[in-house]
């Protein structure tokens, strides 16, 4: 099995990345999540069936000992071509890393947006199910990054890049709206410290941004990660906010099928794994979001529009003690939605969903 395997990679990189064979030094990675799926609305059973949540394969190798690359893709997601970026959706990375110092690198093509935030941050394989903000981020973007590593316990990421991969027709729900102009550069800067404490118990990840919408309309987030990780427990505490003079998550204007303006969005995350054997892992999880607009636009009214709750319990066992990167689990959602009188007014509904899956995430490094 693991001979085929190997030479699945191995066509599948003769095809995407056949220049990258020569450099001096390269890893593969191939990575699966596959889940069951038993959906209820309310009350009322759905449906039960499978999924391929993930598949992807990376590619990371040095060309020099100043120079490194990375590319991945991911095969779940849409082939067409972002229109502003030119580039295939499902390619996540696809850069070159320059470093000219131990603790300073640039790096150029598409890239991870530095936001803050444990869940943003953290392999998507070990999160069953994002938060509505989470979801909702292009946490991929083309552009450049600086990198500091100040000292072993900060560092400063500097970033500029494209604000969303596609052009407005493409990327906002129904266009801008009447009235605005598109602007000329469609970019964001983002600054991010990352820094630990206690010896290295307590990790910090803070990130700001601001995004160029249209002409003269920006969006402004803040992002923030607060974790304690010691031994075999995890916690965490993100805060993620963004007040948008135009709906970039879209998440209020794909419920209203237009284009919002003035829209906020506030969220908390609360996460604990605690591995209580070397094959055991327990982890809860619990996120609040707020949804309101900060001012009044046409006929929406400021206001609160949506409270959503998004709680999680799972139970994740590795059969195999020395490929702890092979999991199997058993996972419980519950996600809850209710409209505010301003939201029902402006026809926005409650809904309740829960998810009963079980899975197995896997990384198999084939190189």
């Amino acid at each position: 099995m693991k001979r085929v395997i190997k030479s699945m990679a191995a066509f599948m990189l003769a095809i995407a990345l056949p220049s990258m064979a020569q450099s001096d030094k390269m890893d593969l990675r191939l990575e699966f999540f596959n889940t069951l799926n038993s959906d209820f609305s309310g009350d009322q059973y759905e449906g039960t069936s499978f999924k391929t949540n993930i598949l992807r394969f990376a590619v990371f190798g040095d060309i020099t000992d100043q120079v490194s690359y990375s590319y991945r893709q991911a095969l779940q997601k849409p082939a067409s071509i972002n229109s502003l970026e030119n580039l295939a959706n499902q390619i996540e990375f696809a850069n070159v890393t320059y470093h000219p110092s131990d603790r300073l690198n640039f790096t150029f093509g598409k890239q991870f947006v530095a936001f803050g935030g444990w869940e943003h941050n953290v392999n998507v394989l070990r999160i069953k199910e994002f938060s509505e903000f989470v979801g909702a981020i292009a946490c991929y973007q083309t552009g450049v990054s600086a990198t500091w590593q100040m000292n072993d316990n900060h560092e400063w990421i500097f970033q500029v890049l494209d604000a969303r991969g596609k052009k407005d027709a493409d990327w906002f729900e129904s266009a801008l709206p009447a009235g605005l102009e598109a602007t000329k550069a469609p970019l964001m800067g983002t600054i991010n410290w990352n820094s630990y404490f206690a010896d290295k118990a307590l990790h910090f990840r803070y990130a700001a941004s601001a995004l160029s919408m249209a002409k003269d309309k920006y969006a402004y987030y803040l992002t923030a990660a607060n974790i304690y990780e010691k031994g075999s427990l995890l916690a965490c505490l993100d805060f993620m906010y963004a007040r948008e003079a135009v709906d970039n998550l879209g998440r209020l204007s794909a419920l209203r099928g237009q284009t919002m303006q003035n829209v906020q969005y506030f969220t908390t995350i609360a996460n604990v794994e605690y591995a209580f054997h070397p094959q055991w892992n327990l982890a809860l999880k619990a996120a609040y979001e707020i949804t309101d607009l900060y001012k009044d636009v046409d006929i929406y009214q400021a206001g609160r529009y949506l409270d959503e709750w998004n709680v999680q319990a799972g139970l994740e066992y590795m059969p195999v003690v020395e490929n702890p990167n092979f999991k199997l689990f058993a996972w419980y959602l519950y996600k809850d939605a209710k409209a505010s009188d301003l939201g029902k007014y402006f026809l926005l509904g409650d809904k309740n969903h829960q998810r009963i899956s079980l899975g197995m995430t896997y990384t198999f490094n084939a190189l």
